[in-house]
């Protein structure tokens, strides 16, 4: 956005719009708060919540990394569980079948 004239008028896009006039997202809610602030609130208040909401936003994207990270390191772990139980098997399996190739050799 380029430096524009703090002294020039500001022209509302929707004419008429009033306290109980009804604003829809897509999804079909209503948010006539929302609106309210929005066109009655000044800027400076505007930006200073949604600065707000900017911050609580990372903090929970921080937060659910977070979780995330633990619960790859708890998948590693159960995978390394799951490798030393596997190769543990592969030993067992290559002993038996070494006795049973000597038992078959002796018979």
């Amino acid at each position: 956005m380029g430096h524009q004239d703090p002294d020039k008028e500001m022209k509302a896009r929707w004419r008429g719009l009033k306290n109980s006039t009804k604003v829809w997202n897509e999804r079909g809610l209503l948010h006539p708060q929302l609106t309210r602030e929005l066109y009655t609130l000044p800027a400076e208040v505007l930006l200073a919540r949604a600065a707000k909401e900017m911050v609580l936003a990372v903090a929970k994207a921080e937060e659910r990394a977070s979780e995330l990270e633990q619960e790859l390191e708890k998948i590693k772990r159960e995978r390394d569980k799951a490798l030393q139980r596997l190769e543990a098997s592969e030993k067992e399996s290559n002993e038996v079948r070494s006795n049973l190739a000597e038992i078959q050799r002796l018979l």
